[in-house]
Order: structure tokens, then sequence, then C-alpha cells
């Protein structure tokens, strides 16, 4: 269901604030006063728009799943009057945090990263410290706000919400998650109100890019809700400064819960960003978020604004329930999940043995299509006049990796990679290497079973043959074993250029064998012996 939230007209515009020359360490101010000096210290940062220039896309690409969304219609959600009115003082966390945002950076221009890093984080790192300021002065200050956070080498955080001393990371966890409570997915001002935004509560709309942008937003929800199991669901955002915020949920499953749009502001660029009011308006719907996930994860801070402000706990509370609800399925939903999963089933049962049949003769592509579940459909190129007419369908993966350049899919059943390129240019230098090594293939290196593209964005992969698991180490024994595959790809005027122990495979047998050839090429160094790294980017 997509549209604007209802009845959400906010009395921020109506509130009248103090002298900004009352904001020193120590001093008593109103929330709302908070509100308005974070709309004038913005107002002066900002750059005045090209008037000539036009619309553009917002970023995106592909991601390993993809996720089906649920839409909810997003209660009323902005900062009371109660909360507006409501004071706090300025300590020191609160003092710095002003500091900042006075002294940040003139915003150069409407792109993605100058609007994230210079105006939305630096006013939900404000916000932050406001909403926890009427904790006791006892208490330690816990929430921060962060901007272009990568996490795990995949998954990238726009406007970061920091706690400390919250619940512990669960074992296994990379410590660079300690502490990750929620994030806020920022677009470009620049596509404001363009179609693919404008579709993304709407899960009938798969343009590509909106599709895309889902998936994005599923796959950091997904995060999130793994650094949190104690929480039913994780509540987090996407966000196109200052015309639209959708409030998004995740429990940890393929769906994604997307409210409808906060703002709903209907201006595109460049006039969107020329208008005060609509700054105004999205600092405080960003404040109600803020609160709404503060509130939703750290009991200190309802247990300190609940009883004043019971409106806007009213909010929170409408606002946690439409999330919950909507990813909750229905009874038909349920039915419905359970027969298309058991369909499923059963064609990945059928396609099995034809698949382990075709793979074992190397002759994968007499077939037209592979597909599984939460995955694109990839179509398989080939040179033959008769293929398969049906679609074979693929068990989920064991293991999947990606990078900037790829995402790579490891199968059990049959033993197969498939490396899906997001740069044609990767795709068919590597490809070419293969073709070079022909001989080679099964005897040191992958096979190449298939190649092709994904029919949705013409992506294109190959189709390899698993060789077996990633190595974290290798000894010098191993490395001189595998020396004469090394030196045969030499001998065809290649160099493989990222020779590493995560390049490395091991069958169940023992066999070793080299992978991921997209550095190699023809090498013009006389002195290059691709030399062994001990290093490798995880």
């Amino acid at each position: 269901m997509s549209g604007t939230a209802s009845s959400n007209t906010s009395p921020i515009h109506g509130f009248v604030p103090a002298d900004s020359s009352s904001f020193n360490l120590g001093n008593e101010v109103r929330v709302g006063d908070v509100v308005y000096l974070a709309h004038r210290a913005l107002m002066k940062r900002l750059p005045e728009p090209d008037l000539q220039e036009t619309g553009t896309k917002p970023s995106s690409h592909p991601q390993p799943k993809r996720y089906r969304s649920t839409q909810f219609e997003s209660p009323a959600l902005f900062l009371t009057k109660e909360v507006l009115e409501a004071h706090v003082i300025i300590n020191e966390n609160l003092f710095i945090a002003l500091g900042i945002l006075k002294k940040s950076h003139r915003i150069k221009k409407y792109d993605e990263q100058s609007v994230t890093k210079d105006a939305v984080k630096p006013i939900v790192a404000l916000l932050l410290a406001t909403f926890e300021a009427r904790i006791p002065a006892d208490h330690d200050r816990q929430w921060d706000a962060a901007d272009c956070v990568k996490l795990e080498n995949t998954v990238e955080l726009d406007v970061v919400m920091m706690r400390e001393g919250g619940p512990p990371l669960p074992d296994g966890f990379a410590p660079e998650l300690e502490g990750l409570e929620s994030a806020i997915e920022m677009k470009s001002p620049r596509a404001c109100n363009l179609s693919e935004i404008v579709s993304f509560t709407n899960r009938f709309m798969n343009a590509v890019v909106t599709q895309q942008i889902r998936d994005q937003v599923g796959k950091q929800g997904s995060l999130l809700k793994k650094v949190h199991p104690e929480q039913p669901f994780v509540i987090h955002g996407l966000s196109l400064a200052p015309a639209h915020l959708f409030p998004t949920a995740s429990n940890g499953s393929s769906i994604l819960g997307i409210g409808s749009d906060l703002l709903a502001v209907g201006d595109e660029y460049p006039s969107v960003v020329t208008k005060p009011e609509n700054w105004l308006e999205y600092i405080d719907k960003v404040g109600a978020l803020t609160f709404t996930i503060m509130c939703h994860s750290d009991s200190r801070i309802s247990d300190v604004w609940y009883e004043d402000c019971p409106d806007q706990r009213r909010q929170v509370q409408s606002m946690t329930s439409a999330a919950g609800k909507a990813l909750q399925p229905t009874p038909v939903e349920v039915v419905l999940t359970y027969f298309w999963a058991a369909t499923s089933l059963v064609q990945q049962a059928v396609s099995l043995p034809l698949l382990l049949v075709l793979t074992h003769l190397r002759w994968l592509n007499l077939t037209r299509t592979l597909k599984q579940r939460d995955v694109d459909e990839i179509a398989l190129d080939s040179s033959l006049s008769w293929r398969f007419p049906l679609s074979l369908s693929l068990f989920p993966p064991h293991s999947i990796h990606e990078t900037a350049q790829n995402i790579v899919y490891v199968y059990s059943y049959p033993k197969i990679v498939i490396k899906l390129f997001r740069n044609e240019k990767t795709f068919a230098n590597e490809h070419a290497c293969y073709k070079r090594l022909i001989d080679l293939q099964g005897r040191g290196i992958p096979v190449v079973l298939a190649t092709g593209v994904c029919p949705s964005d013409r992506r294109p992969f190959l189709i390899l043959s698993h060789e077996g698991e990633k190595l974290d180490k290798v000894s010098d024994l191993e490395k001189t074993a595998l020396q004469q595959v090394v030196d045969a790809i030499h001998k065809r005027g290649l160099h493989h250029h990222d020779l590493h122990p995560r390049n490395v495979v091991r069958d169940s047998k023992g066999n070793l064998s080299i992978i991921d050839f997209g550095y190699s090429r023809a090498c013009t160094d006389t002195e290059c012996t691709d030399d062994w790294k001990e290093w490798w980017a995880s």
C-alpha cells in the first residue's frame, strides 16, 4: 500500500523557537529549540542547486538475494507538541553534537554522499544526543551516529545508529558489529519523486532499480536482525532528503516490511531542496523515527520519556505494532507459502538427477535456464540448435560470497559455482583467461561449464566446476605442489596476479586447485614471478 501516512500534520511549524544564544553547556532548552537550531544550521550550509539540473536515478546495484516486500500504512509519526516543549539539559555530549553540527562542512552538492555525511548524519547524531540527554547525568552516553560504514565487506550502511552498552554481540560475529542498532539508507535528493522511488512501497512494481533498492535495504535489515536476536524485528529506514522517509522493518526472513512515506513531499529536484519548510519537516520526521528506534531497543529511553509524553508513546507503539503486523503472514499467505515451497522442492528434486548428469558430462548448456528461490533466474548461452525446453531448479547454495566485482554462489548438488559479474569487462577478461587455459581446466583450475546472462539486468555469469573448499593458509609444501599449475599458466602467456590462500581450494581427495582469474592477464613485467600473498581482502 503506497501513499502518505495518515493524520501526519506536525506541530513543528507552529513552534516558536528560543534565541539560539541560550545553547551553552549546562543550560536548559526545549527539544523544539534543538530542532530549529539544526534547521538554521543546515540551511546556512546548503548549496544553491543548479536549476538546469534534472533528476537522476537513485544508485543501486544487484544483491545476492532477492527480498519480497509487504506494505503497511505508516501511522502518524512526528515530534508531538509535548516532546517539542520538553526540556533537556545541555550536557557535554549534547554540547559536542551541537558544535559538530555548527562546524560541519558546507555541503558542496546534492549527491548521496555529501548529503549523508554533511547533513543527515550530524542531524541524527544531534537528535540521539538530545533524546538521551533526558537520562540522569550519572549515566554514561550510549547512543551516537556514524556514516558510510562498511560491514562484513558487503553491507554498506549510510547513516548508522550505534549504542554502547547494549545487548552483547552474539557469538561468532565480527567485533566491528558491536553496538550496531539501526540504519537509514540514503539516496540522492536528485532522485526525489522519480518513479523508482515512488514505487518503492508497491510490491507489484518490480522495476530493476526499485527491486535492487529493496534488496539492498532488506540485506541491511537482515544484518541488523542477526545482531539483535533478542528483538522480534528491527526498525530501520530508507530516505531521500528532504522529500521521502520510508520506515522499514526486518525480522530476519526474506520479507521486508515497508511503511508508507512519512513525508511524501510532491516536489522534484531541484525545487524540492530550495524550500526551507521541506527541510524543517524532514528533520522533524527523522527525529520521530529516531525516537521510535531508540525506544524500541532501549528501555532507558522509553522509561524517561513515555510518562510525560503519552502522545509520542502512542505514536511509537502504533508504528511498532503496524510494522510487526506487516511481518506476520496471514493464514492465506501461510498456506500459499507452504504450497509454493512444496512446489519448489518438487521442482528441485526432479531437476537434480538431470543436473548431476549434465554437470558430470559437461553438457550443462543443454538446458535453457536455471532458477532458484530468492535469486534471479539465469539464462545459459548455447551454440546448440536444440536444448532441453525446461528450466531446471537448483537447491539453495551452501554459501554465498560477495565482492565489489561479483557475487559467487557455491552449490553442493550439483557441485558447481555460479559467478555473477557486475561488470561486463571483468567478465570478458576472466572468460578469455579460461578459454586460453582450456587444456588446464579440470587439472588444477576449474572447468567452465556454461556462460550466460541474467535476463532481468543482463549481468553476465560463468558456471564453473566446484573444485573444493577455500583454504585459510597454504603451506610451503602446498605451494610447491601448486607451482606446476602456476608454471603451466605462465607457459600459456598469463599470470594469475592474485595468488593467496583464499584463491586455493581443496577437494575431498586432497587435490588442490587455483581459482579466481579476475586479475589474470598477460604480464609485460619480465620480473613478475606471481609471488604468493599472505593476506587477502576478506
